[in-house]
């Protein structure tokens, strides 16, 4: 006896490759990362010496800020990100069975996935 299984899968067409929708510039670039800006969490003025960082560094670039947390095994996940120029706050709740590790995958994939225009 022969059984056939019916398999339900999307198949998406793309006409390129997606690696080729981008410029070579774009593909190769190397953005400036800075791991510490020298500011102490204790200092009154701290708020504005980021923004000062970012405002000259950065001119005319989207700023979007990311967090996620779980503070213990029987709590949900929680991620937000905020896009600063055009006011966007995006959060999301995951079940407790997540992993906080996912919540920060997440975050680098949310602020990229959203168009800004």
């Amino acid at each position: 006896m022969v059984v056939q299984a019916k398999l339900r899968a999307n198949f998406y067409s793309i006409k390129t490759l997606p690696l080729f929708n981008y410029s070579y510039k774009t593909i190769t670039s190397q953005p400036r990362i800075i791991l510490d800006f020298g500011i102490s969490k204790d200092d009154p003025s701290a708020d504005l010496y980021f923004r000062s960082i970012i405002e000259n560094g950065w001119l005319e670039w989207h700023t979007v800020f990311t967090d996620a947390s779980k503070l213990s095994e029987a709590e949900c996940v929680g991620i937000g990100t905020f896009h600063s120029q055009y006011n966007i706050v995006q959060k999301v709740k995951y079940p407790p069975k997540t992993r906080c590790l996912l919540g920060n995958v997440v975050l680098f994939w949310k602020p990229l996935s959203t168009p800004f225009y």
